[in-house]
């Protein structure tokens, strides 16, 4: 059987799945007479197969880029990347996953075969995930990777694998072993990875080892290989945290710092309402609509840095209760989302970047009392609690397991927030008016837990402790129109993004420090005959957060 056949042209792309069933003859993923035979597939994972099992075929042509998939069955013949009659087999590979597998003693694996003497059989790569098991041999591989997720039990002396091959047993191979999570080792122990029959010497066979050390998403190993004539065998010299592993929490500063955007907007809408009311001529006493949004690019430094940029929104409604009273309280509901990337350069291991995206969706409620009727002329005090999802993906190429795959993760959090603040209003001139105000906002991101590389990550609940105060100085232009100009300062007491795996503490990026801000906008009062008001304003960030925003907040009364 074969998944696409052609007698003079090309054969490419091709894929096979078997199952289960028998096949008698053989199983090939694409094949051609005299063309070439590039990119075709077949996966096993059941049934007998008793022909041979190849990704690529071709009689006369070259055969390339081929794969063949086992993670089950029983196989009774060859197993080939590629094979061609009389053509160049390169660029094949093929993957043996798990202990389910069933070779038959004289089974022999190759990652390449050609009939043609003279012809270039090379560049082949040989997996083995997480197998162990008999086969007859492996032959014509270039590479050979080696994943073992699990630490094989102290003091077994059984192989991983066990080779029932002559003296081409892997020869002018190279060997590089990758693990999974092997968790905290200790040093010493030892395990055998390959043996071969007595007659086979991995030395004189020219079989040459790599990777002494190791690092997969979590931790990292030193390994010693040694080859005892036909043994291969491995120790363990030490294992650690691997400092990459960082990046991980990078990411998941974000849903942080992106709900804590959305506290600013709730915040600032006592600020604004202030001015509102100067335009007015009062407190407004009638229910009220509000619409908030905000959006921007912002650099935050970490320790390394992570770049957001992200949009925020709410809109609710408030009223006085009871409307002789200058208490407003107010509902809302709020949403946002944002797309991020992470940078984490290390001393002593690669740089790693990372992506994302996040999003949140929640409400809230808020309340605002002007203190002029109990003899404070001008101060409000003001008040909010928000509560709701977050969600985030992360994913990284650089930062990979034992096999190549690179992290990645989907989380989502519960969110909590709350603020409160006082504000001072000041008439300086006949025109300019000043509010100033001061705030401490807290923001919580749950606790979550992943598995990410085979590997189990805890990230602790995220908080966040701010201070914030500053001043808005507003001109009356005219009745309906007022531009104003602010400045302000922030101090973020924690913000840190704490991880454990395996015990062991992951290195936490934090928001702690300072940012001072500028902005500038203008209040438009729609109509003179209803308090319908709009405020169009621009934000720049300097310090611990770097970057602009813009908003827009409007407000009407019914």
């Amino acid at each position: 059987m074969s998944g696409g056949y052609s007698a003079t042209s090309v054969a490419a792309g091709n894929s096979v799945t078997v199952s289960g069933g028998l096949i008698g003859g053989h199983a090939i993923g694409g094949s051609t007479n005299t063309g070439f035979a590039a990119n075709n597939s077949i996966t096993v994972s059941g049934g007998v197969i008793k022909g041979y099992v190849q990704g690529g075929f071709s009689s006369s042509g070259s055969v390339t880029g081929n794969s063949v998939t086992i993670s089950g069955g029983k196989i009774e013949n060859l197993v080939l990347g590629g094979f061609s009659l009389a053509g160049d087999v390169t660029g094949n590979s093929v993957t043996l996953k798990g202990s389910s597998i069933q070779f038959s003693e004289n089974s022999i694996i190759y990652g390449g075969h050609s009939n043609g003497k003279s012809k270039v059989v090379t560049d082949n790569t040989l997996i083995l995930d997480n197998f162990s098991g008999n086969v007859g041999n492996f032959c014509n591989f270039e590479r050979v990777v080696l994943f073992i997720s699990s630490l094989p039990n102290p003091g077994d002396d059984a192989p991983v694998i066990i080779l029932h091959g002559n003296e081409t047993t892997l020869k002018g191979a190279s060997l590089s072993i990758s693990v999974g999570n092997w968790g905290n080792v200790a040093p010493g122990q030892s395990f055998s990875l390959i043996r071969a029959n007595d007659g086979v010497d991995f030395n004189a066979n020219g079989l040459t080892l790599e990777n002494s050390s190791i690092s997969g998403v979590a931790m990292q190993y030193e390994l010693l290989y040694s080859i005892d004539g036909n043994l291969v065998n491995a120790t363990v010299v030490s294992s650690s945290l691997n400092p990459q592993a960082k990046a991980l929490s990078e990411g998941r500063i974000v849903p942080l710092a992106l709900t804590s955007q959305a506290a600013d907007l709730v915040a600032s809408l006592g600020v604004n309402n202030a001015a509102l009311a100067a335009m007015s001529g009062s407190c407004t006493t009638r229910p009220e609509t509000f619409f908030a949004m905000a959006g921007g690019h912002s650099h935050y430094d970490t320790g390394s840095h992570v770049d957001l940029s992200g949009f925020s929104a709410l809109a609710g409604v408030s009223s006085s209760i009871p409307e002789a009273t200058p208490l407003v309280l107010g509902a809302f509901l709020e949403t946002g989302w944002g797309k991020y990337s992470t940078h984490n350069s290390f001393e002593d291991a690669p740089s790693v970047r990372g992506s994302g995206d996040s999003s949140y969706h929640g409400g809230g409620l808020l309340a605002r009392w002007d203190m002029s009727n109990a003899g404070l002329r001008g101060v409000a005090l003001e008040v909010s609690f928000r509560t709701g999802s977050v969600e985030e993906d992360f994913s990284s190429g650089d930062l990979t397991d034992g096999v190549g795959n690179g992290a990645r993760y989907d989380l989502s959090s519960p969110y909590y927030g709350a603020h409160a603040g006082v504000t001072f209003s000041r008439n300086l001139t006949r025109t300019v008016s000043m509010t100033g105000y001061a705030r401490f906002l807290w923001n919580r991101v749950g606790k979550e837990r992943a598995i990410i590389g085979g590997d189990e990550i805890t990230f602790h609940t995220l908080d966040s402790h701010r201070l914030q105060g500053g001043a808005r100085f507003h001109y009356e232009a005219a009745p309906t129109v007022r531009p104003y100009a602010g400045v302000g300062y922030e101090w973020e007491c924690s913000g840190t993004s704490r991880a454990v795996t395996y015990g062991n503490e992951i290195m936490a990026p934090s928001l702690r420090g300072g940012t001072g801000t500028l902005e500038a906008g203008v209040v438009f009062r729609v109509t003179e005959e209803k308090p319908v008001f709009l405020d169009l304003g621009v934000k720049g960030y300097a310090g611990k957060r770097e970057g602009i925003s813009g908003n827009i907040q409007l407000r009407m009364a019914f």
